[in-house]
């Protein structure tokens, strides 16, 4: 039969409700259209209060007694509500039997759970608090405001407790703590994160005390967004669509699936750097790990960075003997993963390893992950550029391992990186894929989904400030002692040093060594250094150290001194007398303060006991003439003479000279066309300028001491105990100490820096070592503390250098969260000139102040700045790389200048939303999008552009008359006044022309006349692109002009052809309580004849359903199917033909002719149905806020073609 119009029926579920048992099976009840409350509940005043959602299950029916065809069914929501603060949208789940709570779960997977997160809960967190206190690595991650962490209790247990939960506020900062690991007390840092939670926790959730095993198990989870249910709605039109249009505008692709309340998170203190990539140091680092523990959750520390793809494990006893890093973060047993490496913290941790102990030895390089501002580009997508293939050539090309490229789609950010091996890699799965070549800089990208339409692409990446890998190019000499004499100045002479060295094997003897003063200024004997007379200043380098516990004994001679100032005249010769005159050969000492460049040297001017004076020479990492340019000086020193009996002395500063060199930078114009900002800048450094430096400035107040040849020495004696040993690590001037790239041997202890102290031998374990002593980065100078017995040679495993500081023109940057309050952004800084960097956002999103301008998307979240000011246009700047005329307004231009890249820091005030309660609003909005909004259209969807207009026909109307309509329509539906429906088989239109013709069984008569027309004209296409700036393109252009008022698009719920049907009819020997659709073991000696007698079913009576007919006897059966249990019994005699109850109509037919003979006990029957009645769930969603229309409605439509 032919499928009518009252043939198509839309469904209700078991229970229209909102417990957690709504939904189920289809019942016997329609949902007559029109009807008050039909699907849904009145909205109480509550629901205005606080929202709630609300989710109906209905069924699209088809009502025939054969199994016609509904070809291409779809259900649309074809009209909205017209209350602004309710929204209505449709989704599927594919269950033709779930109830409320799988629903619901169903949507709340938008987000799941995913890996751990490398944080602690720090101690306990009661129960109702909205606050989480976690503890972390230095260097973790901080999450972003409106992320969504999760906590468990007794995890894939029993009594498991969960809680997701929406991040409002982030807080952090860097404490240090002391514990005891054995009978050692251990210094360590973690970073301390307070978090703010829009809901209170519903448990208390268990922590744990402080600790630095970073292999520590935790139950802070974080989670992923999975986006699995899709919804369907309907939009409104932003304007008129014209005959041909593929592109239409629309207010927004999005609907509001849950109400939400915003709230403001400040966010202070932000860096727009991060960490650059391990920079590798030597040629390779081993640690010997005898009886190392293998099991899940063990933990390596290495104790320094991990260059990725160096890290090797051997085992020659054990199996796999070989354990290798694959450049990725995991540790590999040839196919096998045996754990993680996090390369940054230097830390190896396995799992899925089963427990046992082996001997190994760990090789690597190792290195430092170098703190950067990265260089960064930004390319706005626009509607014209938009697509999922993006180029871009880089400049300066990126560093291996830095590059980071964001983009954002559907209001989601996605990132990839560069591992180091040419490949961008998703930090999503499924987020796109790309290559960069680091030697010319270009960069493919291809996105998992189209950007967004005013989004950027954002590049990041690195080229570290300047490092340079100094392991194998720097000899260390043996460190060296200094002490400064209680007394002074010391007779030349007579300093002693003895100190015993320990026992002599042969004779029990014990060993004492000595160091003397040869009187000219030189320490001589079991070791060589050097003494100041005049200042009791004193160093030395033992070729033999003192035993365990063991000090120094020191004696010497001193005279008593005089001191003094004096302003020096002259200029370059500087010319002063010492009163008193008759003054000891030796012992005089200066303090001369010279004025070079931008800062002021003092020289020490010994005398070297015949009446020469002298100043030595000195080099620092920043060049005279240009202070903040990369650079560096060597200036030499000076020489003078005294005159003994008179006092008088002269210094010669004008033969003070030396070099310096910088690296001058200069500023280009950034030349991409399709930049975020209209001027960037890129800052570049010319190659390395060397000249010469002379003195020509003045002294200031000089002081001295010397002592008087009448005066009388006195002996001194100080007993010394083991001082640190100095060990000089940097060659040369123009370097400086990359913190956390330090590791070498001494005395048969390994040495390592952290935050500007030396710790020995890390437990590899622990990581932890015991406290030996500081470094200063800016020299290289480390003061060690003696320990061991082993060689005094220094052997450098790890160092690297850096030169200068990092400069930035331009920046770009995302924020930790979004959407941002209007005027919120504010930056701060210092120009290369010292000059600060105060910058605002005004509430157009144009940054302004002193140093720089810029633009930032509020919505977004997308930051870019220029550094520099406004200057008056000038003849002196042409053909500077910065300047182009075109950039010239009012006489104006853009002058940049580079500011410092550590001092950058912004804040900002991100708009969070803040959850309801879940129980009250009836879905849990923490695992939910942030704003509570979620897309009803994509690419790839269908679309139905409709528009009805109503026409009264007031002309005299009978059978076999005609009317001729306003317009030609696609369909139409007839109503009277009474808004009785006219059936579709009393009337015959053509769509010829307009004309609407009247059948002859027509009695208007039986009609509240007059007859109303509801004339539709409708276009269905397929989506090609939907963005979330509201605009639908698609695959082929629009058949009608649609005006705005009463034009809806809808994207449609698609079934496919709607059809009942029998399938997957098999036998089998024993039913095993499974429900298989195939077979289990044998099948059985009879069978049905399914040739002769096939199975019927019905579109009415049919449902999806797994169906068993399960034989107890030769000839009686049970009727079962999976959800709806036993629905009856039959025999091998009779028809069978259980009646679904719901319909009145059989679930299906069996012939008892087809059973034939042979059934016995425990044989079953098995087969399938489909039913021609697919399920719709409804999300009636009310936002807070008054109601606007007293009786309010909206329309779900079942459509479809049928013969």
């Amino acid at each position: 039969m032919a499928i009518q119009l009252e043939n198509i029926k839309l469904m209700a579920s078991q229970r229209l409700t909102d417990h957690d048992d709504g939904g189920g099976h289809m019942s016997g009840a329609e949902i007559v259209d029109g009807n008050v409350n039909n699907l849904y509940p009145d909205i109480s005043r509550m629901d205005r209060v606080y929202g709630r959602v609300s989710l109906r299950k209905s069924f699209a029916f088809i009502d025939t007694n054969d199994t016609s065809v509904y070809s291409g069914a779809h259900a649309v929501v074809s009209v909205p509500a017209e209350d602004p603060n309710v929204s209505v949208c449709l989704f599927e789940t594919g269950n033709p039997t779930d109830q409320r709570a799988a629903a619901r779960d169903f949507i709340e997977s938008y987000v799941t759970l995913g890996p751990r997160m490398s944080a602690w809960l720090w101690g306990d967190q009661p129960a109702g608090s909205r606050t989480i206190v976690l503890f972390a690595s230095v260097k973790a991650d901080l999450p972003d405001v409106g992320s969504v962490l999760s906590l468990f209790n007794n995890k894939d247990k029993s009594d498991e407790q969960q809680q997701y939960m929406r991040i409002t506020n982030v807080k952090a900062e860097i404490r240090s703590f002391t514990i005891m690991v054995g009978d050692k007390e251990v210094t360590f840092e973690r970073k301390i994160i307070t978090l703010g939670i829009g809901n209170p926790l519903a448990h208390t959730f268990i922590g744990v005390e402080i600790h630095n095993n970073d292999a520590e198990s935790t139950n802070v989870y974080t989670t992923m967004v999975s986006d699995a249910a899709k919804y369907y709605g309907v939009m409104l039109p932003k304007a008129p669509f014209a005959k041909g249009d593929i592109s239409l505008p629309v207010k927004s692709i999005f609907t509001h699936l849950v109400p939400s309340a915003q709230g403001e998170s400040p966010m202070v203190d932000l860096s727009p750097g991060e960490a650059g990539p391990v920079f590798g140091s030597g040629t390779g680092f081993s640690l010997s790990l005898p009886s190392q523990h293998f099991a899940s959750g063990v933990q390596i520390n290495v104790g320094r960075a991990i260059k990725p793809g160096t890290l090797t494990i051997s085992r020659p006893s054990a199996v796999p003997a070989l354990l290798e890093d694959n450049g990725d973060g995991i540790i590999m047993a040839g196919s096998q993963q045996w754990g993680t490496i996090d390369y940054g913290l230097g830390t190896v941790t396995f799992a899925g390893v089963s427990n046992h102990r082996a001997s190994a030895t760990l090789a690597c390089v190792i290195g430092v992950a170098v703190p950067m501002l990265p260089n960064s580009a930004m390319v706005k997508v626009e509607l014209a550029s938009r697509g999922y293939n993006w180029t871009m050539i880089l400049e300066p090309p990126p560093l291996p391992g830095t590059l980071k490229v964001d983009y954002r789609a559907q209001g989601k950010w996605f990132r990839l990186t560069d591992k180091g091996k040419g490949e961008l890699v998703p930090e999503t799965a499924g987020a796109g894929t790309g290559q960069i070549n680091y030697t010319t800089g270009s960069v493919s990208l291809t996105c998992g989904a189209l950007p967004d339409v005013g989004s950027a692409i954002l590049y990041l990446w690195g080229n570290p400030i300047e490092c340079i890998d100094i392991a194998g190019s720097t000899t260390v000499e043996i460190p060296e002692l200094k002490h400064t004499l209680k007394k002074k100045p010391v007779k030349p002479g007579s300093l002693n040093l003895d100190w015993n060295t320990g026992i002599d094997p042969t004779d029990g003897a014990t060993l004492i060594a000595k160091i003397t003063d040869d009187g000219n200024g030189n320490l001589v004997g079991d070791g060589a250094g050097w003494i100041r007379y005049s200042t009791g200043e004193l160093g030395w380098r033992a070729t033999k150290l003192p035993a365990d516990g063991e000090n120094y004994e020191i004696t010497y001679k001193q005279y008593p001194i005089r001191e003094g100032s004096v302003s020096p005249t002259g200029s370059g010769l500087v010319s002063l007398t010492l009163p008193d005159g008759d003054i000891e050969p030796g012992s005089v000492a200066f303090a001369v303060p010279v004025t070079l460049g931008s800062f002021i040297h003092v020289y020490r001017v010994v005398d070297d006991g015949n009446g020469h004076l002298s100043a030595p020479g000195f080099s620092k990492k920043q060049s005279v003439s240009h202070a903040t340019w990369p650079g560096s000086c060597s200036i030499g020193g000076f020489s003078g003479t005294i005159n003994y009996l008179t006092g008088a002395v002269t210094l010669d500063l004008t033969t003070i000279s030396g070099s310096e060199t910088w690296k001058e930078p200069w500023y280009k114009k950034w030349t991409y066309t399709n930049s975020y900002f209209d001027l960037q800048y890129l800052l570049r450094y010319k190659d390395p300028q060397t000249v010469p430096v002379s003195w020509t400035g003045s002294s200031s107040l000089v002081t001295y001491s010397y002592r008087l040849t009448a005066a009388s020495s006195s002996a001194g004696t100080e007993t010394l105990p083991v001082p640190n040993y100095i060990i000089q690590l940097l060659p040369a001037a123009g370097y400086a100490i990359q913190p956390g790239s330090v590791a070498f041997r001494w005395q048969g202890a390994l040495y390592i820096d952290r935050k500007g102290k030396l710790y020995r031998n890390p437990s590899t374990v622990t990581g932890v070592g015991a406290l030996a002593g500081t470094i200063d980065y800016s020299t290289g100078s480390c003061a060690c503390t003696v320990s061991g017995n082993g060689s005094p040679e220094v052997v450098i495993e790890s160092l690297v250098a850096c030169i200068g500081k990092q400069q930035s023109l331009s920046i770009s940057f995302r924020t930790p969260g979004a959407p941002l309050r209007p005027g919120s952004i504010n930056l701060v800084g210092s120009a290369v000139d010292g000059s600060p960097i105060s910058l605002i956002a005004d509430f157009d999103g144009r940054i302004g102040g002193a140093g720089g301008e810029g633009l930032v998307n509020y919505e977004q979240g997308i930051v870019t700045i220029n550094f520099g000011e406004q200057v008056a246009d000038s003849p002196a700047f042409a053909g500077q790389a910065w300047y182009d005329p075109a950039d010239v307004k009012e006489g104006k231009v853009f002058k940049p200048m580079g500011a410092m890249a550590e001092t950058i820091n912004y804040g900002c005030v991100v708009y969070s939303y803040i959850p309801l309660d879940a129980e009250l609003i009836g879905l849990d909005p923490v695992r939910l999008p942030t704003d509570g909004r979620v897309p009803i259209v994509r690419r790839g969807d269908v679309v139905v552009v409709h528009n009805a207009a109503t026409e009264t026909l007031t002309t005299s109307i009978a059978a076999g008359s005609s009317v001729t309509l306003a317009r030609e329509p696609d369909s139409i539906d007839l109503y009277d006044s009474a808004t009785v429906s006219l059936r579709v088989e009393s009337t015959k239109y053509e769509l010829v022309g307009a004309e609407l013709t009247f059948a002859e069984g027509f009695d208007p008569n039986a009609y509240t006349l007059p007859i109303v027309v509801n004339n539709r004209i409708e276009d269905m296409a397929l989506v090609s692109d939907a963005d979330i700036t509201g605009r639908v393109t698609l695959a082929n252009g629009l058949s009608h002009a649609y005006p705005q008022e009463n034009t809806f698009v809808s994207s449609a719920l698609i079934f496919g052809d709607l059809q009942a049907r029998l399938h997957g009819l098999f036998d089998q020997k024993t039913w095993t309580n499974v429900w298989s659709d195939s077979l289990i073991g044998d099948g059985c000696i009879a069978s049905y004849n399914e040739i002769n007698f096939p199975a019927v079913v019905t579109n009415a009576g049919a449902v999806a359903e797994r169906w068993a007919l399960i034989f107890d006897s030769s000839e009686h059966f049970k009727i079962v199917g999976e959800n709806y249990g036993v629905v009856g019994d039959g025999y091998i005699t009779k028809d069978c033909n259980p009646v679904n109850p719901a319909t009145n109509k059989p679930y299906f037919f069996f012939d008892y002719r087809g059973f034939g003979q042979g059934w016995v006990a425990g044989n079953v029957l098995r087969f399938t149905t489909e039913g021609a009645s697919p399920p719709i769930w409804a999300v009636r969603t009310t936002l807070q806020g008054p109601a606007t229309e007293p009786n309010d409605q909206f329309t779900i439509q079942i459509r479809g073609d049928a013969e």
